[in-house]
């Protein structure tokens, strides 16, 4: 802070932070606390682990990542209008290639 104004983060949030020392705040760190180490919270972080490395999920992942790389249906109308339909019939063969996991 040579200039006087706090130096920002990159997320545009000041990097200067405030310690709350107010007993109703530490209070609620501590309660906060016992909450996370509990046996309860403990159960639920391990079955969303489980849940996490499921084969389903790990088939929608695939599925989400064949989607995020087939061209969209504005970019198979563009191919068609501009660049002719044999494109077009091109994408749909190389989408066809591609094995889609059944979901059980």
């Amino acid at each position: 802070m040579a200039n006087g104004s706090p130096k920002r983060q990159p997320n545009g949030r000041s990097a200067v932070q405030l310690a709350d020392n107010r007993p109703e705040a530490t209070a609620l760190m501590k309660m906060q606390e016992l909450a996370n180490d509990s046996p309860h919270a403990s159960r639920l972080r391990a079955l969303q682990q489980l849940a996490n490395n499921s084969p389903q999920v790990s088939q929608l992942r695939s599925l989400q990542q064949l989607s995020n790389n087939s061209p969209t249906l504005e970019h198979a109308f563009a191919l068609f209008f501009h660049g002719g339909a044999d494109h077009v019939f091109q994408l749909t063969a190389t989408a066809l290639r591609h094995p889609v996991a059944k979901i059980h």
